[in-house]
């Protein structure tokens, strides 16, 4: 089975064996929370899945997982978006024509944005967050660089795309937050306080 993510592809195995590395040191190094902004190419249940059941095994040692829901409509089915005791995160964008606001009032579901039931009838996802023109850090061996020129910046360490990959980190790093301010919080209280500290969406458009 292979795994995508936004720059490339690989395989499932070494996706497990990323968790595992995680799950093996996360006394040392007091990991608390993971992002995977990654989907698997196969539709199918939670629990057919080694990701999503390592990402359990995460999730249940106290670590929490944060999930991207994916680019197209068939991934929010695939794993790691798929299961239902991590967070998964959509991605919303800002009405056309509008830039650099903060008014949550100009917000909208992103088109791209993976929503709706997995095969276990799950509802997904559970947040959304900015994902769209979002600026992050480029990796120095990076195809991106050369593939899209137009979007590097700061003297070639930074790179700007949209995706629910840039949106799930968003989410990922409030989680960090909530468990710098309280360490005695589970996977469970975060996503709980997440949820129910959201804004209800009411979507007006489609970006």
């Amino acid at each position: 089975m292979k795994i995508g993510g936004d720059d490339g592809r690989g395989y499932e195995s070494d996706m497990l064996a990323a968790m595992q590395w995680v799950l093996a040191n996360r006394t040392k190094y007091n990991i608390r929370v993971v992002n995977m902004s990654i989907n698997s190419d196969n539709i199918g249940s939670y629990h057919d899945s080694f990701t999503d059941g390592m990402a359990e095994l995460m999730w249940m040692s106290g670590i929490v997982v944060v999930a991207s829901a994916g680019n197209t409509t068939n991934t929010i089915q695939s794993a790691p978006a798929n299961d239902p005791l991590i967070i998964t995160v959509g991605a919303t964008s800002e009405l056309p024509g509008v830039t650099n606001d903060t008014d949550r009032g100009n917000d909208i579901i992103a088109a791209y944005s993976a929503s709706g039931l997995t095969a276990d009838l799950v509802n997904k996802p559970e947040l959304v967050a900015p994902g769209s023109n979002i600026i992050s850090i480029l990796a120095s061996t990076s195809k991106w660089k050369k593939e899209y020129p137009d979007r590097v910046v700061a003297k070639n360490q930074y790179f700007q795309a949209s995706g629910t990959s840039m949106s799930a980190p968003m989410v990922a790093g409030a989680a960090a937050l909530m468990l710098q301010a309280n360490g005695a919080l589970t996977p469970g209280n975060v996503k709980c306080l997440l949820i129910q500290s959201a804004s209800p969406w009411a979507p007006t458009g489609q970006a």
